[in-house]
């Protein structure tokens, strides 16, 4: 069993990226369809990072370099945090880079960008097939369409309308026990 775990974990896509703080200038990352595993060692301290594939922004196409012969295709994960971004092709073939870009947005279920000058990214597809990529919205933490929703007990109770609570009875005696 442990056999097969190995088996597996050598078809996951591994890639050696230069990492300035890492023991040796280099982490790997293991690319998997959930997410990606960051594994360094920092100062003798071996690391282990896994970050779910939904915190990244998407996959990045950007063309680097003026002059036509020297133009550069990199694709990579686009991440908040700088540390987390991951180079996934870099090619002086554009056709090869679309490709790649492709790939790895089907692969993480991710919209597509274009790094425009400047840093501007343009989606160019948030929908593979019949997918949406689209970042999920958390609509329960941002209090907008849940906001008037009633707890699972408070529905039991029948709400108080300002009808009702505007009636008041004179004279009838009170029911409370007050010893």
């Amino acid at each position: 069993m442990a056999n097969e775990a190995q088996d597996l974990k050598s078809e996951w896509p591994t890639l050696a990226c230069v990492d300035t703080r890492a023991d040796g200038g280099q982490r790997e990352v293991t690319l998997l369809r959930q997410g990606i595993v960051i594994r360094r060692r920092h100062r003798g301290v071996r690391m282990k990072i896994r970050v779910p594939a939904r915190a990244y922004r998407g996959v990045v196409f950007k063309a680097t370099g003026e002059a036509a012969n020297s133009q550069r295709y990199l694709v990579s994960l686009s991440h908040n945090d700088a540390d987390l971004r991951i180079l996934l092709a870099d090619t002086s073939d554009e056709r090869e880079a679309f490709a790649h870009l492709q790939y790895w947005g089907e692969y993480f279920a991710l919209p597509l960008y274009v790094e425009r000058a400047g840093g501007q990214m343009e989606c160019i597809r948030r929908r593979l097939g019949d997918i949406d990529c689209a970042r999920p919205q958390d609509h329960a933490r941002k209090g907008t369409t849940l906001l008037a929703r009633r707890g699972r007990f408070l529905r039991r109770r029948k709400p108080g309308t300002l009808v009702r609570m505007d009636v008041v009875h004179h004279g009838e005696r009170e029911i409370i026990a007050r010893h």
